[in-house]
């Protein structure tokens, strides 16, 4: 009887189960199937449509916003006017945190590190909280709130190092 309730409960979830494994698949294609001096049709036909583009002097830069949580942004420049991948490289580093500061125009910020995985506005503030995830050098989730207000302007940054919870 219980074999019988098992198979019945797999068969009922087995649509939903396999419409998961399917749309996890196309979540996880990266733009690692993207190379140098493809051109953008077939960057599109390979990786699908970015989370963000952006203009870029002489082309456009697109992001594709990847991993768990949006913990990894790459960043593809496509220049020419035949539109081809000159750059393929990871957008929100480190490097490139550090070079946000306040009084910076907000689409420098996207430009740099890419789209947020969530925005939060502050009323009384005056200001939104961009959200990004990442991990730092030494492999901890880091959580990155760059303030950006109502004239999109960056008014600050922090970053929060999310340590994994212990379960002893």
């Amino acid at each position: 009887m219980s074999q019988t309730i098992v198979f019945a409960t797999v068969n009922r979830f087995t649509p939903w189960l396999l419409a998961m494994l399917l749309a996890g698949c196309a979540f996880t294609t990266t733009p690692g199937s993207i190379t140098t001096g493809m051109s953008s049709a077939n960057a599109l036909a390979s990786a699908g449509e970015p989370s963000l583009k952006m203009p870029l002097q002489g082309g456009e830069r697109w992001f594709y916003v990847q991993g768990w949580y949006d913990m990894r942004t790459i960043a593809v420049d496509m220049e020419g006017t035949e539109r081809r991948i000159a750059r393929i490289v990871p957008a929100l580093t480190e490097t490139h945190i550090n070079q946000i500061q306040p009084g910076m125009a907000a689409d420098a910020v996207s430009f740099l590190i890419g789209p947020p995985y969530r925005q939060v506005v502050f009323q009384r503030l005056g200001a939104t909280a961009w959200d990004y995830r990442f991990r730092d050098t030494w492999g901890y989730m880091v959580e990155l709130s760059v303030m950006v207000d109502a004239q999109n302007r960056v008014v600050g940054k922090v970053l929060q190092r999310i340590e994994p919870v212990d379960r002893d």
